[in-house]
Parts: structure tokens; sequence; C-alpha cells
């Protein structure tokens, strides 16, 4: 960073200059000594540091620093030409910030530029001029801009919010006054601007002044007056006893402050107030390593194109991140609290930044799981017509028996599994579907050279659950809140064990008494008491079904009535729905909100 001491003549800059670097730069009683810009570097007195160094004893200890630059006396007219002119403004310009060194004291035997000292003068003449820098500057932009303009219309906004800036210049006023918004930050950054620079006013005080009553020196006051109207800082020194103490040694330094009633010196709070001027933004590091390490552990940030989820693949590998679906509009990383001790005042600091809403938005995306439904019961209890009601009522739906239907089509994972297994018994050649009349009859236990059910439930289950789950994320991945399955046999294909856990999907019986069970089997599929009763025995019995349901829902009346009850049974899953995401946020809210740890 690069700090540039800047002053009407006769004010104290080289003087403080030398004392902050013990560069020797000449030191005269006349106008422009400082011709061609003396430089020196500065480490940042750091206090923590000093402390770990004292601690853990390193090889080398590298402190910050900051370049200063001991620029010529301005004086009125530099932006025509006069003294120095534009090799002035020049100088000024490649500096990061401006230390503006500011007479408060009167002194005979130091001649002032101007006759007299007024510290208000001398803050509005150098302003001015680089105020009057920036008008030109603006100015030939505009114009260029407005030639511009005839091929591209973009430009007519930029060209506004310049003619608004330098009628705020006109007026006056620096370009660091001007009340940007955030793309006119953007826009401004094309013109570095001398009078947008950071600036520091170093008041220059008399020994007693700076070692008394400050506030009683009626130019230091107007001096703070000025830097308050544009959000700029004040530092009172005295450029004297800096000279006096800059070769003293620690001790003597730390003595010789003591004895007139100060902390530490003024150069030290000028050095350490220009660093805090310093706007740092972190390309690589800390952003990257966390990235990488969040990876690493195994739990990726979502957004992360490179490191994380959506598709990326880690090395080492780590289950559960390759995904097909990344519901993060970008990277999610986000420092939400921060705490440190300043490291000057010492003041514990804490700070709080809440997430954004698209940060939210995926938490809760991910977090809450969607709710998995099975709706299962014995043959004729009203399982598919259940489902259709819920189909209509614009329900995601999914059936085991057309997953079958699907899976037996030629060429499809199960049609391969059967043909491999029972070679053309079910398939009679490689463009037929599966024999399901033929396949069900070998099922019966009066059927000849029969096939274990078994075995055709281990060949055929696995397939068809994981049709299940692919209908299930795809729901989720949409944002579904719950999705509905008809499994028959949900519990006979044991799936109910297998998908027990945190995820354990909610199942709902379908009931129906045996009588209107019975007719409705009859009447709707043809089916013979006998057939009944060997598809009976294939599973289990509607009592030992329903009593491993969450809920029963009774079938044994009209349509009508279970329609209703189809209804009702989505306004309770929609309640459910919309609870359990008032709940995450909720508990999002506390979370956000907790009180900043305490900095230890």
């Amino acid at each position: 960073m690069k700090l540039g001491i800047v002053g009407l003549p006769n004010v104290g800059k080289s003087t403080l200059f030398n004392s902050i670097t013990k560069a020797g730069a000449e030191c005269a009683n006349y106008p422009f000594c400082t011709i061609e810009p003396n430089v020196g570097v500065v480490a940042v007195p750091d206090e923590r540091l000093d402390k770990l160094t004292e601690m853990y004893k390193p090889e080398k200890t590298t402190h910050a620093v900051i370049e200063f630059v001991d620029i010529a006396g301005l004086v009125k007219g530099a932006s025509r030409g006069e003294g120095l002119g534009n090799k002035f403004l020049s100088h000024i310009r490649e500096t990061d910030a401006i230390v503006e060194v500011v007479r408060c004291f009167e002194d005979s035997n130091v001649v002032h530029v101007d006759g007299n000292v007024n510290p208000i003068r001398d803050i509005e003449t150098i302003n001015l001029e680089l105020i009057f820098s920036d008008i030109e500057i603006i100015q030939r932009r505009i114009d260029r801009e407005k030639k511009q303009m005839k091929g591209d219309k973009s430009l007519a906004s930029e060209v506004e919010f310049l003619e608004k800036l330098l009628a705020h210049l006109e007026e006056g006023k620096s370009a660091r006054s001007y009340p940007y918004t955030e793309s006119e930050l953007e826009m401004v950054k094309a013109s570095p601007l001398l009078s947008n620079k950071p600036v520091i006013y170093a008041a220059n005080l008399s020994e007693s002044d700076f070692t008394g009553d400050i506030e009683k020196n009626e130019q230091y006051r107007a001096v703070c007056e000025i830097a308050k109207a544009e959000n700029s800082v004040v530092l009172p020194i005295c450029a004297q006893i800096e000279a006096e103490i800059a070769d003293m040694s620690a001790e003597d330094k730390e003595m010789f402050l003591s004895e007139l009633g100060l902390k530490e010196s003024g150069l030290n709070r000028i050095i350490k107030q220009g660093y805090s001027l310093l706007g740092v933004r972190i390309f690589t590091g800390r952003t990257h390593q966390i990235r990488v390490h969040m990876a690493h552990v195994g739990h990726p940030l979502w957004g992360d194109k490179l490191y994380g989820r959506g598709g990326q693949v880690l090395t080492p590998p780590v289950p559960g991140v390759l995904l097909k679906h990344d519901p993060a509009p970008r990277q999610m990383l986000h420092a939400w609290h921060l705490s440190f001790i300043h490291p000057f005042t010492g003041e514990k600091m804490a700070f709080t930044c809440p997430p954004p809403e698209d940060f939210v938005q995926t938490a809760l995306t991910l977090e809450r799981h969607m709710r998995r439904v099975v709706v299962t019961g014995v043959a004729g209890s009203g399982k598919s017509l259940f489902m259709r009601m819920l189909a209509e009522e614009g329900v995601p739906t999914w059936s085991a028996d057309a997953a079958v239907i699907r899976l037996y089509e030629p060429g499809r994972e199960a049609w391969q599994a059967l043909r491999l297994r029972y070679g053309e018994r079910f398939i009679p050649d490689d463009r037929s579907p599966v024999d399901r009349k033929a396949l069900a009859a070998a099922l019966l236990p009066s059927a000849e050279s029969g096939v274990d059910v078994h075995e055709l439930e281990n060949l055929l289950h696995p397939l068809v659950l994981d049709d299940l789950e692919r209908f299930w994320s795809g729901q989720e991945e949409a944002g579904r809140g719950y999705a509905v399955a008809e499994v028959p046999l949900w519990f006979e294909s044991g799936w109910s064990r297998k998908l027990c856990g945190e995820r354990r999907p909610y199942v709902v019986g379908i009931s129906c008494e045996q009588g209107e069970r019975c007719r409705r089997l009859l009447e709707v599929r043809g089916w013979s008491d006998t057939l009944m009763a060997r598809m009976d025995g294939l599973q289990w019995t509607q009592e030992r079904k329903l009593a491993g349901c969450d809920k029963v829902i009774a079938n044994s009346g009209t349509e009508g009535a279970l329609r209703d009850k189809a209804r009702a049974f989505v306004r309770e899953m929609e309640h459910w729905d919309a609870e359990s995401r008032a709940a995450f946020l909720g508990q999002w809210e506390h979370l956000v909100n907790e009180p900043c740890p305490e900095v230890g």
C-alpha cells in the first residue's frame, strides 16, 4: 500500500516523513524543497505479532509494510500548471490514499506560503486543485462516451451518472463525498479520480497544544468539522515531537511519551490508520482452502463446480457427492459470524451477516426431505382406485404393477433377466414381450415344472425397487413435498425392512370388508373363489398387512366416499409439508440469529 503525504509548503510534511521513515529527506524553510518525491517503507506496528514472536521465537518475523511518499508542496493553481503543476498531481495519482498534513499552530520562524495559518483555507486549496483535475478528466470522458453512444445506446446510463458527478464536482465537493450506488461505484473505477482517494488529515499541532487540551485549538476543531462532513479521519500529531523521538530507543521513546502523558506516538497512529484503509479481496487462499478441505473430509460445498457436487468426482472419492442434481444456484459459502480482538484498540469485535435468500432456499431444499408414501393392501381393496384419485388431485404417483409391465418390455431389465434365466419359456423370441399369463400360471402350486416364487422375486424385486428409487429421487429433485407409490407386496417383498431407516416411508393401508372385496374381484376381474384363495395364499392376510401400516383408510363404501377420503389425505399431506417447511425455517431463524460467540 502506498500513502502520499501532501500539504501546502512548510506545514511539516517532510519533518513528518523523516520521522516516519528515518529516510532523511531534505527539510528547509522554503517552498519546493521536495521536488522529486521521497519514498520510505515502514513496518506496521502490530502488538499481536510481537507477542507471537516472543512466544514462539521464529527464525524470522515479517511485518506488514506501508510505503510513504513525500510529495512536493502544492500551491494554488497546480491544476493549471502553477508550481510543479501536473507533476505534483501525477505523484498523487500513483498513491492509494492521501495523508494531508494541515498546520494548526502559529510560529513566526516558519513561513507559511500564504502569509498566515488557516487550515480551512489550506484544505480547500488542496481539495480544489484535486477537484479541478477530476473535472477535466470527467469532462473528457463524457465527451468521448457521448460520441460512442451513437453506436452503443447502453452507454446512456453511464453518461447520465458522469454528468451528475460532474455537477457535484463543480459545486466544489470532492468525489469521495458523492453518494454512489453500487453500479455507479463500478463505473467510476474506470476514472481514478484524485478527490475520490481516502484521506487522513494529519493535524500538525504545537507541542503545548498536543500535550494539553487539543479541543481548545480552534483550528484543530475546524479540521475535524471538515473531515466529518466527508467521512474522513483526523489524527492530531506534533511533527516536532515525532522528530525528537524518531532516533530514540524503544525504552527511551516509551519513557518520553509517558512523561508527556501519551500512550503511543502520533506516527504509529498514522501508520495504523493508513493500513486500515487497505481494502483486501482474497482471490486465492482461504476461500479456496476451505473448499478443498471440505471436499476432502466428505462435506463438499453445494454449488462448487470444481470440488463439490453437481457431477464432479472427488479424489479420493467421497460417498454421496456424485449427484445428478445440484439445487444451489452458486457456491454456497457464507461468512456468518466474524469475531476478533481489534489489533489496535484491544476491543472485542463481533459481527453477524445473515445468509442471503438463495442460501436459505438451498438449505431448505437440502434439509427438508420429501415424504415418501407407500399405499398397500390386499387384492380388491381399492388401492389402484385410490391411487388414480390421488393422481387426479395432482399428486405424483407410481405403481409397482405398471413398473413391472415397463420392465417386461423387450430389451428392458426384467425382460433380459427372464430371458437369461428361463430362455424362450416365457419370451418366445427377441421381439416378443414377456408372456405374463404363462408366467402367472407357472407360479401356481398345481403347475407342472412350476417356477420357484422366491427365485423369481430375487430376479425382479431389485429391478422394481430401483425403478421406485428413481421415481422418488426424481420427485425430490423437482422439489415435491411428498410422492406416493402403490406397492401391493410392500411387506412380503421385504422392502419394509430394507427401507426402515431415517428415510422410512409413510405406509398407508387400504382396507375392505371381505364380502365386498370378493364381490369386486368377481365382478371386475372375474376371479373365482379358487383363484382368490390361491392368490391370497401368495401374500399376507389383510389383518397382518394393516397392522404394519401407519394409517388405514377404510374402503367398503361408495366410490364417492373414497374420493372424499383421497382429498382429505391430500390435505393432510399438504399440511404436513407446510408444517415441515415452517419447522425448518424456524430452526434456521434461531440458528442464524443466535448471538456471536465470545472472543477469547
